[in-house]
């Protein structure tokens, strides 16, 4: 593997090591941002010393704003996906017994596998992704996930 696409990697590590230490990573991925902006952006090359600082003070603010809401949403699927495992637990001893493990199994995969190519092909986003049928679009997305997990755990269970 190149040394290139080894450095182009290594803020992808940082992100997900970011998500659980933020405050200590936090920085270095906005320095790695600031390096590509100044890379495309002549503007902010040019500007004076202080411009580029508050630049940077900016992109590490957002930075840090961003990880603390990956790391939310992370504990939020986590905390919902767990719910789908245990509820599939109860349903397949009090309701699902007589249920055939094939038929749960090849419906969560039809369901999860719906979710994701329906994501894949449903468009219409906005810039701030807060439109109601956006925010629908997210709900229906999370709950196709979680009765996929749901039926996955109960064919297994």
């Amino acid at each position: 593997m190149k040394i290139e696409s080894l450095r182009s990697r290594a803020p992808l590590v940082w992100v997900v090591t970011g998500v659980f230490a933020p405050e200590r990573l936090s920085r270095r991925l906005a320095d790695a941002d600031m390096q590509a902006e100044l890379q495309r952006n002549a503007a902010l090359r040019s500007s004076s010393d202080a411009q580029r600082e508050e630049a940077f003070g900016n992109l590490h603010a957002a930075t840090r704003v961003r990880l603390q809401l990956m790391r939310r949403r992370l504990l939020v699927s986590w905390g919902s996906m767990g719910s789908a495992v245990l509820s599939a637990y109860v349903a397949r001893h009090l309701l699902l017994s007589g249920v055939p493990v094939p038929a749960l199994g090849v419906a969560s995969i039809l369901v999860l596998s719906a979710a994701t190519l329906g994501r894949i092909g449903w468009a219409g986003q906005s810039i701030s992704g807060e439109t109601t049928v956006e925010r629908g679009d997210q709900a229906l997305f999370h709950l196709l996930y979680w009765i996929g997990t749901f039926c996955g755990a109960a064919a297994i269970l």
